[in-house]
């Protein structure tokens, strides 16, 4: 199950990196005051978010984007906290030559730049207030187009969107949502 736990005051980038040492099997993104702690996917939901991430790393090579998965960590302007957002999407995507703007020493670092194209695919544990919550935020700070899939949802609301979407971007996603 999906914790949200609200500090006086934001944990900084090395603190989250100690909590993730110390609970390996959580994912932790500081989100204005908050620090949302996600436990790993099922079997489900880790095999949604390859065929997502699948999807979207061919429509990226198309395109011109570069596309990352949900071990990526973005580093977002700060809105309402003390620190910049720290957030890890399901799935995103950066246009290649913002990508290749940044020397390759610091490709291996948290990314300092918010994506153009964050996606998240609900799960199970998720609670999908605070993920959709956090996809308008996302919207907000800059993300061009937020993308949040709700297998669990009737089909009518499975698919809620933010931003413009890009030219082509993909519409049917079915292999993602109906497995």
């Amino acid at each position: 199950m999906q914790a949200t736990v609200r500090l006086s005051h934001p944990p900084s980038d090395a603190e989250i990196q100690s909590i993730e040492i110390e609970n390996p099997s959580y994912r932790v993104e500081r989100i204005g005051d908050a620090l949302i702690m996600s436990p790993g996917t099922t079997g489900k939901t880790g095999n949604r978010n390859a065929r997502l991430t699948a999807l979207l790393v061919d429509w990226g090579d198309a395109n011109g984007y570069e596309c990352f998965d949900s071990n990526s960590r973005w580093k977002f302007p700060a809105e309402d906290a003390q620190l910049p957002d720290s957030v890890i999407p399901d799935s995103s995507l950066a246009r290649v030559e913002r990508w290749n703007a940044i020397p390759p020493d610091e490709q291996d670092r948290i990314i300092e730049f918010v994506p153009d194209i964050a996606v998240e695919l609900l799960s199970k544990s998720d609670m999908s207030a605070v993920t959709r919550a956090k996809c308008e935020r996302m919207s907000r700070l800059g993300v061009g187009y937020v993308l949040l899939l709700n297998p669990y949802a009737p089909d009518a609301q499975m698919i809620e969107e933010w931003g413009g979407r890009p030219a082509d971007f993909p519409t049917n996603w079915d292999a993602v949502l109906k497995r």
